[in-house]
């Protein structure tokens, strides 16, 4: 991900505790080229397992991903697996871990073999292997509430910096504030209430969340069926949104959908016209908060389809999918095709 790389430079590490057991700590710092044990081995022999700090790395890592996890869950609630997964692997990458190894100056407690002390030591990947295998040699000395209650303060300031970056990567303003999403229970007495759908205008879509979370692929499917029948050349562009929430310099003189025969609104469509009506009142209202909750919180799409060279739809979505399939629709008219 573009920018993805974290800044340790202005903050305030929390001090390094220390490992009690010199046995553990010896092997936490241990690097494997010192013994130069064979690795295709299946397991060590039983009275004699390997010195070095390969597996108290296997057993820091999963414990870093785990804590790193957990505590951007608790501080962003509402941050969904996509994005959480993104930012974890930001903090937990070994670019991050490598520069947390340095800022602590753990390189220089390494033990490795001499001839290649000088390559390992620059090593990324070592310095973030050694971070690794300190965490699981404090987790075997101290046990594993220790070792949270230090990760932590440690990534808490990262997962902030890392959500910040994956919330601009999704074109989201950091400085905006957070919307709060309607409950269930809003969106079901929207639905029933004596207002909805009878009063509500023509068209308008009785699911809140009709209007972002729709999509299907039939017409994708069916107009790429007639294309391939015919041997024409199919190119999909998607060119950026610009603030109206119209493409920028479209060329082709659509710059929506085409006809919105479904009956359902884009997230992009304005409803103050319609929520200025006094006879919708909260129902309208309510419905508008939902679309244009969608609209800050969903990137949307906008794809545009050519056959041969020639223009023959583009559609909006929430989705690179939707999108095709709604400039799919446009073809399939432009086809003869009724859909």
């Amino acid at each position: 991900m573009p920018g993805s790389q974290l800044d340790l430079s202005g903050l305030t590490l929390p001090p390094l505790p220390d490992i009690q057991s010199n046995e553990v700590r010896d092997q936490a710092f241990t690097h494997r080229s010192l013994y130069g044990r064979p690795g295709h081995l299946f397991e060590d022999p039983p009275d004699d397992p390997s010195p070095d700090n390969e597996k108290l790395e296997h057993i820091g890592d999963s414990i870093i991903s785990l804590v790193v996890t957990m505590l951007l869950n608790d501080m962003y609630p509402r941050l969904k697996v996509g994005p959480a997964t993104k930012a974890r692997a930001m903090i937990v990458g070994n670019a991050t871990l490598a520069n947390i190894s340095t800022a602590y100056k753990l390189h220089e407690q390494l033990r490795l073999h001499p001839s290649q002390k000088l390559i390992l030591k620059q090593s990324v990947n070592v310095r973030a292997d050694l971070f690794e295998s300190f965490v699981g040699g404090l987790e075997k000395d101290q046990g594993l509430n220790a070792v949270q209650s230090w990760l932590r303060e440690l990534f808490r300031p990262l997962c902030h910096q890392a959500y910040e970056k994956v919330k601009e990567y999704h074109g989201l303003s950091s400085t905006s504030s957070p919307s709060i999403s309607p409950s269930e229970e809003q969106i079901d007495t929207l639905v029933r209430s004596p207002l909805s759908p009878a009063r509500l205008p023509r068209g308008f879509p009785t699911d809140p969340t009709q209007a972002v979370t729709a999509e299907t692929s039939g017409h994708l499917a069916l107009f790429n069926q007639s294309i391939q029948k015919e041997g024409r050349t199919v190119e999909w562009t998607f060119p950026p949104l610009g603030p109206d929430g119209n493409p920028s310099g479209s060329d082709d003189g659509s710059s929506s959908s085409g006809s919105n025969t479904s009956g359902s609104i884009s997230p992009t469509t304005s409803l103050d016209s319609a929520s200025s009506s006094s006879q919708l009142g909260l129902s309208v209202t309510l419905r508008r908060e939902v679309i244009l909750h969608a609209r800050k919180t969903t990137p949307m799409w906008f794809a545009k389809v050519t056959v041969d060279g020639e223009f023959f739809g583009s559609g909006k979505g929430v989705t690179k999918k939707a999108a095709k399939n709604e400039a799919a629709k446009m073809g399939l008219e432009k086809l003869g095709i009724q859909v």
